[in-house]
């Protein structure tokens, strides 16, 4: 115990506590309380400790030790609750502080991955380097003529760029294709295609729906994502841009996706998958390709290097060769 906060007096070869505070007039009023008891005892005559007023006084002493020890144990209790409250605000600290830093490279990530989805599907200019797409340099040809030209587009935001949700399901199969001659023709548009393509990819796709004029915002969205994988592949693409595509769906949603791209790579489709799931790139690809701060920091077959070894590309380690 600490000698600063308490009094302790050696009575009849037992060590009594009293004390318990940090004023020292409340320890010399404690120590003032015990030489009275113990005069009290020497003045009583001939008493023997069998005596009733001994047998008081010694109880009451006893009783005033058992209360200084309680509260020397409550404040060592308290003081290790405050340590605990201590490195648990410490700790919850780092761990938002972490979450916080988890957050924002997560946000840098999906930034740079939509940068690429939305330059090599012509929303965004390429000022620098190269695209080519079947030896055909694209930097100037517009989405339209990319699309004509075999692209199939399944955006990382499919809400803002794959549908309008009060459309029905065969309205948002013209989205995208809105000059495409078996839709529209001299300014018209032929929804009996329309409805004969959505009825065909309902059916392929197991969409669950109450019919084409179903408005697609009222569909699930793992049935709004297939409706997007159906009117994108009827048109026989040659290359497949699929950018986050299971993001936001459930588990039974997220493989029927899984299937159909790998449906389409069997198929012959070259698909280009933007995902920052690395489980699902190294489940569905077969050549893998990692960008850091702009730049290839690696391309390998599947299989070539584990997921700890990718990460380390990722954060910018270059590959050997």
């Amino acid at each position: 115990m600490d000698s600063k906060n308490y009094t302790q007096v050696l009575i009849d070869g037992k060590i009594y506590t009293l004390g318990g505070s940090e004023d020292e007039g409340y320890l010399q009023r404690a120590a003032s309380y015990v030489n009275e008891k113990v005069n009290t005892l020497r003045r009583i005559p001939g008493f023997t400790k069998q005596s009733v007023e001994y047998q008081t006084v010694m109880a009451e002493l006893n009783m005033a030790d058992d209360y200084f020890k309680a509260m020397e144990h409550s404040r060592e209790v308290e003081h290790q609750r405050d340590e605990l409250e201590r490195e648990t605000y410490s700790l919850k600290h780092e761990l938002v502080s972490t979450q916080m830093k988890l957050e924002v490279v997560l946000k840098d990530l999906e930034e740079r991955q939509r940068e690429l989805e939305e330059l090599i599907v012509g929303m965004s200019p390429c000022t620098e380097g190269s695209l080519t797409f079947l030896g055909k340099d694209m930097k100037k040809v517009s989405i339209k003529d990319r699309k004509e030209m075999g692209l199939g587009y399944i955006p990382s935001d499919r809400h803002k760029h794959a549908m309008v949700p009060n459309f029905s399901i065969q309205e948002n199969f013209l989205l995208g294709y809105q000059e495409d001659s078996r839709y529209c023709k001299n300014g018209l548009v032929n929804y009996r295609a329309l409805e004969e393509d959505a009825r065909k990819q309902i059916g392929h796709f197991e969409i669950k729906v109450s019919g084409t004029d179903q408005a697609i915002g009222q569909l699930s969205g793992g049935n709004q994502q297939k409706v997007i994988f159906g009117r994108e592949v009827i048109h026989d693409p040659k290359l497949v841009v699929a950018a986050q595509p299971v993001r936001g769906l459930d588990i039974g949603a997220i493989e029927y996706v899984h299937k159909t791209l790998l449906e389409l790579k069997e198929q012959g489709k070259a698909i280009l998958l933007i995902s920052a799931e690395l489980s699902e790139i190294m489940n569905l690809s077969d050549r893998i390709v990692v960008l850091y701060e702009g730049e290839v920091s690696a391309q390998f077959v599947n299989g070539t290097y584990s997921k700890e070894e990718i990460g380390l590309f990722m954060a910018g380690k270059k590959a050997e060769g």
